[in-house]
């Protein structure tokens, strides 16, 4: 709530004049009152790390910086990396330990940022809602809450959320901007965007990961391999996809979910939240982060929207959460696989279990 009290009070966006208080009697100023105070100055003082941090490019910066952090499993292994960027150079990039989240990747690089420019006025952009916010916002409030949860326990990077908020005070003037992620296009933030998310990546595939597991598979759930048809096997080829041993595919460092399956989902998916076309893809892009689902666009395409089952089969107060339940029945979690039962099935709704061989 502060940010946007902060947002609404900036006077990059509004100018303020200060308040004439009148005498009812004579409308005219009254003597001797002090100046009004400066209200973004007073919610800067009390609620931010750093009074003077904007979210609006500086004026003359001495470096303008794009920061990215990536996690993805590549063949099995888990990687991670971060990187600081210009436009089109790469200023710092490294292979982070293995097991390290996206979260605490992207921290790591804008905190990297901020000690390399100490001194100077930096414009840093990054495509981190989390980080983003941990700077502008909830940083110091965790700081002030002593780093804790309100149950007591520590907060999740704790460590780097520290480092990042010392860091903060290093530059002699600071704007950390928020830009929308992998952007298609030839604008000066999709360009910079685009070569911190690859050196990012390139940077994690530098250096050998071990591999994480989080369950191993038991003799009474068997890890099953993806059953692909042939022409998901032609446009994977196309895609320049690789297969593994196990027989399942993976691209850009993502298990493969074979067509059928991508489509049981999406139906599935809108039968049960109704979601429209738009919010429907962006719900997957948010989950599509260790699993490639093959065909989603044409597939959202063809999906009549304004069709469907009342949501009454599982009782989900989100749909993120449902698909969640889903990709913990489907989809490989942090790569373990648990063997698929499929959603329930409705004589309505016309679903068919597209994994019923496994």
């Amino acid at each position: 709530m502060t940010h946007y009290q902060t947002m609404l009070l900036d006077k990059d966006r509004v100018h303020f004049g200060p308040l004439v208080t009148l005498n009812p009697a004579s409308l005219l100023p009254l003597p001797g009152e002090p100046e009004a105070h400066d209200c973004l100055q007073v919610l800067a003082e009390a609620h931010g790390a750093r009074s003077d941090l904007t979210d609006q490019p500086l004026p003359s910066p001495d470096h303008i910086w794009f920061t990215d952090g990536s996690s993805f499993l590549h063949q099995g292994e888990r990687k991670a990396g971060a990187a600081v960027t210009t436009e089109n150079q790469v200023v710092w990039a490294q292979a982070l330990p293995p097991g390290t989240s996206a979260q605490r990747a992207e921290l790591i690089a804008l905190t990297q940022a901020l000690k390399l420019a100490e001194g100077k006025r930096l414009t840093v952009y990054t495509d981190s809602r989390y980080a983003f916010a941990t700077a502008h916002i909830h940083g110091e409030i965790y700081r002030r809450r002593g780093l804790l949860t309100s149950e007591g326990k520590d907060i999740k990077n704790k460590e780097e959320i520290l480092a990042l908020l010392r860091a903060l005070h290093l530059p002699a003037a600071l704007s950390i901007i928020h830009c929308p992620g992998h952007q298609k296009g030839d604008s000066f933030e999709a360009r910079g965007n685009r070569r911190a998310d690859l050196a990012a990546r390139e940077a994690a595939l530098t250096t050998d990961t071990t591999n994480l597991l989080a369950l191993e598979p038991t003799n009474d759930h068997p890890f099953p391999s993806w059953d692909y048809e042939q022409r998901d096997i032609q446009t994977l080829e196309k895609l320049g996809a690789a297969k593994e041993p196990n027989g399942d595919w993976t691209y850009e460092g993502k298990t493969v979910i074979p067509y059928r399956v991508t489509k049981y989902l999406v139906t599935f998916l809108h039968k049960m939240t109704h979601l429209s076309s738009k919010k429907m893809r962006e719900l997957l892009e948010r989950e599509e982060e260790f699993n490639f689902l093959l065909g989603k666009n044409d597939i959202l395409k063809q999906t009549p929207f304004q069709d469907g089952l009342k949501p009454s089969l599982l009782n989900m107060k989100q749909p993120r959460s449902l698909l969640r339940n889903c990709l913990k029945k489907s989809f490989p979690v942090m790569g373990c696989l648990s063997s698929f039962t499929g959603p329930p099935t409705s004589t309505t709704g016309g679903l068919e279990t597209p994994c019923s061989s496994l």
